[in-house]
């Protein structure tokens, strides 16, 4: 599939390929490798101009940095998904949002 998308020159398969990839490797507590996934998939958005992409990778990024115990990454990168989620009107903005509340809640206890 991946190898694929990439030699048809698909962007937006690619990018799916990859975050699905990063969500595999979140769910198995791979952080390296989950945050290598989404900064992929961000150079590849940010090459493309796809803002729901850009938002998927950073939103994965975020995940990524706060199981590296890298808190303040994992805000940053959280709050510049959530925005773009918003902007577009995405739904996974409420997800966000979610994430962000509770990373916020589990930090200060």
């Amino acid at each position: 599939g991946l190898d694929i998308a990439r030699e048809l020159g698909h962007p937006w398969r690619i990018t799916r390929f990859l975050a699905q990839l990063g969500e595999l490797a979140l769910l198995e507590e791979k952080w390296g490798p989950a945050a290598a996934q989404f900064r992929e998939v961000q150079v590849i958005a940010e090459e493309s101009g796809s803002l729901v992409m850009a938002a998927i990778a950073l939103f994965g990024l975020a995940r990524a940095a706060h199981g590296l115990n890298q808190g303040e990454a994992a805000r940053r990168n959280a709050q510049a998904s959530l925005e773009i989620f918003k902007r577009i009107g995405h739904h996974q903005a409420g997800e966000v949002e979610i994430w962000l509340l509770e990373s916020t809640r589990l930090a200060h206890r």
